[in-house]
């Protein structure tokens, strides 16, 4: 399916101290390069994965183009984890085809964008290599490609620049706006204030 809009209507999630998200409203639309940020622990990752569907919700709704609907189950989606989620005994292709296996493409429409958006993102010689054998920049590259290469109506990045230097954050966060203006929903969750100041528009939670 393709998404025009989240809408998060009061959302709240509670942590072991307490709420972490309190009644948040959000709305989020097609085409958008939304930055959240905070101080540490104000809920960004919790956000993320909220608006996944990783989460339950304490209160409130999350409507998708106005209707009750989960974005793990009802449309594609990227994710970038904070803590990458990689499976060691991987590849750098093996990871990043995972996606797309599962959304039944042929072999050789795999192999082509994997090879296409591992390079992209500087990695055209280590797509054999097992991602514990790649540094954390590399690993985080990995992780940011395998949320990519299927053209996802949404992608949430949860930190998608930490390990990286100043060129390969730049990459990337081109990639991220350009995924946006083919008509994706894009949120990126950073304590950068570089990378918070090249999005559209900025929530910052308190």
């Amino acid at each position: 399916m393709s998404i025009t809009k989240i809408d998060a209507q009061g959302i709240t999630a509670a942590g072991h101290g307490g709420s972490i998200l309190g009644g948040l409203d959000l709305v989020v639309h097609a085409g958008e390069l939304l930055g959240v940020t905070g101080r540490s622990g104000s809920g960004q990752t919790t956000l993320l994965h909220l608006l996944a569907g990783l989460l339950p919700l304490e209160g409130g709704r999350l409507l998708i183009d106005g209707q009750p609907r989960m974005l793990w189950k009802d449309a594609s989606i990227g994710l970038v984890f904070q803590n990458l989620c990689l499976l060691p005994m991987l590849s750098a292709q093996e990871t990043v085809a995972l996606p797309l296996q599962a959304r039944g493409l042929p072999k050789a429409e795999i192999a082509a964008t994997v090879t296409a958006t591992l390079t992209a993102l500087g990695l055209g010689s280590h797509t054999a290599q097992h991602v514990d054998a790649l540094s954390g920049g590399q690993r985080q590259r990995v992780a940011v490609a395998r949320a990519l290469a299927g053209r996802p109506d949404v992608i949430l990045a949860d930190e998608p620049t930490s390990a990286l230097d100043l060129h390969w954050r730049e990459v990337v966060l081109e990639l991220l706006a350009a995924e946006a203006r083919r008509g994706a929903v894009v949120v990126i969750a950073s304590s950068d204030e570089e990378v918070i100041a090249a999005c559209e528009r900025v929530v910052t939670l308190s």
